[in-house]
């Protein structure tokens, strides 16, 4: 392991002193004036705060402390007072109330430890005994984060942890967002040369060459110089400290093996999908068999109707104005707005919803239930896409055109047939995917902070491409409910037969922002073991080519829609019941 030096130099502060921002959620007690003492600082800039002044501006709560003082193991170290210049004097106090972003230098660091063990969180109850886990920060394919600040007493290195660890002390810009950079599950014939370091040398490149606002990009124009920096670098991952106006171009500096995982800004909770859960879903694994109804609704999906949505959403059809579903362009806009009108009219109630600023919005379309207070399931695609390093065309057929054509079709199907749901049912497309799972996390949370009860959430990422000479298959990452995975399995093996079911090491898509959060969820991948479309990540990436099989990515929405059908209990009303009907192009 490794580190690299920073892309941006922090200023300095006289004498040597650092400023340290503490994450509020770390300890509520300095959410507030210490203990109601009014201190203020004389800055570098010779600008001073109270803390009165510094509370009603909105600023956070820092610590003063001398850097030769911080232990290079990263534990705790005893408190030092500093005086009101910066000799570095004894004075009152060395809490500083709260620092302005703004006025207290956007490069001012914080130390933490960062641990990283090959293990989930599920799986180790050593650390879910001990103060790790609250400052656990996800687990992304084999490997699970935990970040310790050192003042806050919880010394890693003192927890005699029988698990195999990587650490490392990394800076911390305040203002900055920290994105995981991981290697995908790649077949080796197709997985490339990985030059993650070279790609991100060209980041601050990109923005002065401005391509976003000549591709219609939403992104606020650049008022100061962004900045970046590797914080870890491993053989198959990284660490990145970016600035917010760089995202719109981090996945088109990431090698095609590469995606980014966005960290959240506060630890994770430790948030175990609940027994009650995991025993309904059991319950409806045991109850599912073979319905007539259930058998004429899947079977009603169309080959031909999903390949003329996969065809608009990758500009395909020449009626279509996308050119590129990047949640930062023009066309994932245009994308969005089309996926809410086709949804909308079969009887959704869809919202074009915000998350980020520049970001295209996450589509969430509800289904009005039978009754209210039942519990909710949610079935989702990402439709944002992501092209070759350099280029814009990004038409993401299959990742993932393919399971936002999923989504639409089942969307048609309930349509069609009249369905109403004694459940509450979302269909979501989720936007912000590539840059690191940002729509889905903005909206699990929500949910969680609502008490929503979600009973069963499935993902679908990358459904259509078969390896020639291979069979049909369907396939679950690691990372997820297992109940869920086995319940769709039995859906698949009863209107599905076709599929050859399995699992996969690709990982980490919209469901794992739902799994965090203690929601069943599961992620519906188009083959067992690693990635092999040669066409991934690639402006390439079109459904007119080799291995695109629409008869797989049929099969698969049938497996998905009728485990819809038999969790969320319907009735058929027959028509009228959507605002538009739906043509009978929709039937094979």
């Amino acid at each position: 392991m490794r580190r690299l030096a920073d892309q941006s130099a922090p200023h300095q502060l006289a004498k040597n002193i650092v400023l340290r921002h503490l994450p509020l959620t770390f300890a509520s007690s300095y959410r507030s004036c210490i203990a109601g003492v009014e201190t203020s600082y004389r800055y570098h800039t010779g600008q001073r705060r109270s803390c009165g002044q510094c509370q009603t501006l909105g600023y956070r709560i820092a610590v003063f402390r001398s850097f030769p003082d911080i232990d290079p193991k990263g534990t705790a170290l005893p408190e030092r007072s500093l005086g009101s210049d910066s000799s570095g004097a004894q004075g009152s106090t060395s809490t500083l109330c709260c620092t302005a972003s703004t006025m207290v230098l956007p490069t001012t660091p914080a130390l933490l430890t960062l641990l990283i063990t090959n293990a989930t969180l599920d799986s180790f109850n050593q650390v879910r005994q001990s103060c790790l886990v609250d400052r656990y920060y996800g687990t992304y394919g084999d490997q699970s984060l935990f970040m310790v600040d050192p003042n806050l007493h919880c010394d890693p290195f003192k927890l005699k942890l029988d698990l195999d660890w990587q650490w490392d002390l990394i800076s911390v810009h305040p203002d900055h967002e920290l994105l995981f950079l991981k290697k995908m599950e790649i077949e080796d014939a197709i997985s490339g040369e990985d030059t993650l370091i070279g790609g991100l040398e060209r980041l601050v490149e990109y923005t002065s060459n401005d391509p976003p606002a000549a591709s219609g990009a939403q992104w606020p124009l650049i008022e100061v110089a962004p900045t970046y920096s590797i914080l870890y670098h491993a053989e198959h991952s990284a660490i990145l400290s970016i600035s917010p106006h760089l995202l719109p171009y981090i996945d088109n500096a990431l090698p095609p093996s590469y995606k980014a995982y966005a960290l959240p800004k506060i630890p994770l909770p430790s948030r175990r999908v609940p027994e009650e859960a995991k025993r309904r879903i059991r319950l409806w694994t045991d109850l599912v068999e073979y319905d007539d109804d259930v058998n004429r609704i899947v079977e009603g999906l169309s080959s031909r109707k999903l390949r003329q949505d996969v065809r608009y959403l990758t500009g395909e059809d020449s009626n279509s104005p996308i050119l590129s579903r990047s949640s930062f362009s023009e066309g994932g806009r245009l994308a969005a707005e089309w996926i809410f009108e086709q949804i909308n009219q079969t009887g959704a109630e869809c919202e074009l919803k915000q998350f980020l600023p520049g970001f295209a919005p996450n589509v969430i379309c509800k289904y009005q239930s039978l009754d209210e207070s039942a519990g909710t399931i949610i079935l989702s695609s990402h439709y944002d896409s992501r092209g070759s390093r350099g280029k814009f065309r990004a038409p993401g057929g299959d990742d993932n055109g393919s399971g936002t054509a999923a989504i639409l079709s089942i969307a048609r199907a309930i349509a069609r047939n009249g369905i109403v749901f004694k459940s509450n049912v979302q269909l979501i497309a989720f936007a912000g995917e590539e840059q690191g799972l940002w729509g889905s996390r903005g909206y699990a949370l929500e949910l969680w902070n609502q008490g929503a009860n979600i009973t069963l959430m499935a993902h679908s990422d990358m459904l259509a491409y078969r390896v020639p000479g291979e069979p049909a298959q369907l396939a679950f990452p690691k990372i997820g409910t297992g109940e869920v995975v086995d319940l769709i399995s039995k859906v698949a093996s009863i209107y599905s037969p076709e599929l050859v079911v399995g699992s996969t090491p690709a990982c980490c898509s919209d469901h794992q922002t739902f799994h965090e959060q203690g929601f069943p969820a599961a992620q519906l991948f188009e083959r067992g073991g690693p990635i092999a479309d040669p066409m991934y990540h690639n402006s390439g990436d079109l459904s007119d080519r080799e291995g695109y099989d629409f008869e797989q990515l049929r099969s698969i929405t049938k497996a998905l829609m009728a485990t819809l059908l038999h969790t969320a209990e319907y009735e058929l009303l027959g028509w009228p019941c959507v605002r538009q009907q739906t043509s009978e192009s929709d039937m094979v």
